[in-house]
């Protein structure tokens, strides 16, 4: 992966949240291998816990039992949680601190990356817009309070970004849903013109249904045709309870669009700790199947979805002239901690 346009988009996320860039640190700290994700996530936790004000922390932490664990959205709303905007500026590096713990080192940067495109945002819509579009409303709750005992989670939300961690102690449970968007999906002016944050999960998914013979391209379209489904559903729900077209299925391709395919799944896979990654992606593809409506042109809506034995992916792209990206990876099960006996 590119540092160098990892390190741009993290110095950008810093100036936008009131922080000073330390070219000491770097955007994204190194860890060592051995250090398990969980012990990473547990500790940055404690350390941003423990540096929070007695009312800090009494918006911040939520019981674990509370049904607020699973009410998380996409869309800029009022949430539950201590934003960044109220905490002092040491507060937010270790929230940060937190994300990048909680994700690879491409996770990171898209995470930030969605966060960034707030200002962008903002100066599009201009005096006149409806929603703040404030880097600073990004809030951290957690659920439980961190612990090496025990089950905790944690959430990172805010407009077009919800990621959820759910923990046993130090182990990593879940890490899912995880929602990354972007708006503008392609920046038209200024200083980051022509950024496209998700544009690969957008190409690389065109690329794969343009490459399909009529048999698969009928069998990936479906009966709906041109139809665009809805938008990626589900949001505050515990668990994928939702349709999963039959589409086409991932084993029948060529060894090359399976390649294709792989790559695609790896674009979501990939924003979550290895370990996480390596639990829902299914190498041989079997039980996989690409599903496609809409669109093929760019900038006309389109939607797609993929789903296995262990995940679903919802992909839209339907507002603002189709440049407008909504992007979701779930489990299939275990999802919060929940399995199909917890649901």
């Amino acid at each position: 992966m590119n540092r160098l346009l990892f390190a741009f988009t993290g110095v950008f996320l810093l100036a936008a949240v009131g922080l000073q860039f330390s070219p000491i640190a770097g955007p994204f700290a190194p860890t060592s291998a051995a250090e398990k994700t969980g012990g990473r996530i547990l500790k940055a936790s404690q350390e941003l816990l423990g540096s929070l004000s007695g009312p800090q922390a009494a918006k911040a932490v939520i019981d674990y039992a509370s049904a607020e664990r699973f009410n998380w959205h996409f869309i800029p709303r009022d949430r539950q949680g201590l934003p960044l905007k109220e905490m002092e500026e040491a507060q937010r590096a270790k929230a940060l601190a937190l994300l990048r713990a909680s994700l690879s080192e491409e996770g990171a940067r898209r995470a930030e990356g969605v966060i960034s495109l707030e200002e962008v945002l903002r100066d599009i819509e201009g005096v006149r817009r409806q929603f703040p579009r404030d880097p600073q409303l990004y809030y951290v709750t957690f659920f439980g309070r961190p612990s090496n005992k025990g089950a905790w989670g944690w959430r990172f939300e805010g407009h077009h970004l919800t990621l959820n961690f759910t923990m046993d102690g130090e182990r990593l449970i879940s890490s899912t849903p995880a929602v990354l968007g972007a708006n503008p999906a392609i920046v038209r002016e200024g200083p980051r013109k022509g950024f496209r944050l998700l544009g690969a999960i957008e190409d690389l998914a065109r690329e794969l249904v343009g490459s399909l013979d009529e048999a698969g391209l009928k069998a990936c379209t479906g009966e709906a045709g041109g139809k665009v489904p809805e938008e990626v559903p589900g949001p505050g729900s515990r668990r994928y309870d939702f349709a999963l077209p039959a589409g086409l299925p991932a084993d029948k391709l060529p060894d090359e669009q399976k390649g294709k395919l792989r790559k695609l799944i790896r674009e979501y896979t990939a924003n979550l700790p290895p370990e996480a990654e390596s639990e829902l992606l299914a190498e041989d593809l079997k039980g996989v199947y690409l599903a496609w409506r809409g669109s093929l042109k760019p900038y006309e809506p389109h939607s797609y979805l993929i789903h296995g034995p262990g995940f679903v992916i919802n992909y839209t792209n339907i507002q603002n002239g189709a440049a407008h990206v909504h992007s979701c990876l779930r489990s299939r099960d275990g999802e919060f901690g929940l399995s199909e006996a917890g649901k």
